[in-house]
């Protein structure tokens, strides 16, 4: 889309209520920020969505935040950092960190919500409890994008055994509730329990060997391996 596209959006501008902006990245696309600034001009109080892997953040992109109404949807699949960088191929968790303590101090700063989205999957599944806590102790919320492709990530295709491990694991956790911020987590946390209990249900009659060999690796086989695994991008497509 060209500026043409741009253009033609602005006499629907002034009715938006919200627009929501994914990717890719949302913060590397051109176009997007002449949306933005157009969106500010004519109808600043529009609620701006972003969904962003929470990679890229400079100056350009606050002074933006600061004039608008941006709701941050930042995806963190693990805040361990062997794990985050072995789903994110290329990003720097230390990096990741320092900007969302920025989108949250935003968040807090213009009483805007910030959101974690958390796709689990056979490589994270593990530290996904630690995100939750995660989430409670900075009171930003969380939810949880299931994915179904590529199959070898997916715990939707994994077999009962498996499934019954995450299940049981996943009731031994105990979080505090001290805050709104946490009884949500916490709720959607007990969601994807039921979901994994449903597809534990729906995959009874396979057997383990259906699980790749590659997932049987550990954590750090898989890192001295050097595995391409997946990007966040490549799991939500």
């Amino acid at each position: 889309y060209g500026n043409d596209f741009v253009n033609e959006l602005t006499g629907y501008i002034p009715f938006l209520q919200e627009a929501i902006f994914s990717g890719g990245e949302p913060f590397l696309v051109p176009n997007y920020f002449k949306i933005w600034e157009k969106i500010i001009a004519l109808n600043p109080k529009v609620k701006i969505s972003v969904v962003t892997n929470g990679t890229t953040l400079n100056e350009k992109i606050k002074d933006l935040l600061e004039r608008g109404r941006f709701n941050i949807n930042i995806s963190i699949d693990s805040i361990d950092k062997a794990i985050y960088e072995l789903v994110r191929v290329g990003a720097k968790f230390e990096t990741v960190m320092k900007n969302f303590e920025w989108f949250r101090d935003y968040g807090r700063r213009k009483n805007l919500p910030v959101n974690i989205p958390v796709c689990p999957l056979t490589v994270n599944w593990q530290t996904i409890p630690d995100v939750v806590r995660f989430a409670n102790m900075n009171e930003v919320s969380l939810n949880f994008v299931y994915v179904e492709r590529p199959t070898s990530l997916s715990l939707v295709h994994r077999d009962s055994g498996y499934l019954n491990d995450i299940i049981e694991f996943y009731n031994r956790q105990h979080f505090e509730n001290l805050t709104q911020f946490s009884q949500n987590n916490i709720n959607r946390f007990k969601e994807l329990i039921g979901f994994v209990e449903k597809w534990k249900s729906n995959n009874l009659h396979k057997s383990k060997a259906a699980v790749p060999e590659m997932l049987m690796h550990s954590w750090e086989e898989k890192i001295m391996l050097n595995e391409n695994i997946i990007t966040h991008a490549e799991a939500e497509g």
